[in-house]
């Protein structure tokens, strides 16, 4: 027998309904790659996770040059 009943769907939201995100932090914290940032959008509920990575500084070397 073969079930046809659709299986149910979690909810989505249209986000074409917005036209913006109002982004609100609700935690962050550092970690060895950087700092991981919870944001949530005001109006649609929807959240994300943005991971800012640290920017290591190239090392850099001089030397005189002589004539």
């Amino acid at each position: 027998m073969t079930n046809t009943a659709k299986a149910e769907q979690p909810e989505t939201l249209n986000h074409r309904a917005f036209d913006e995100h109002s982004w609100e932090v609700e935690s962050r914290h550092w970690t060895s790659e950087g700092e991981v940032v919870y944001t949530q959008c005001s109006a649609c509920v929807t959240r994300r996770m943005q991971l800012r990575p640290v920017v290591q500084q190239l090392s850099m070397s001089s030397h005189e040059l002589r004539p």
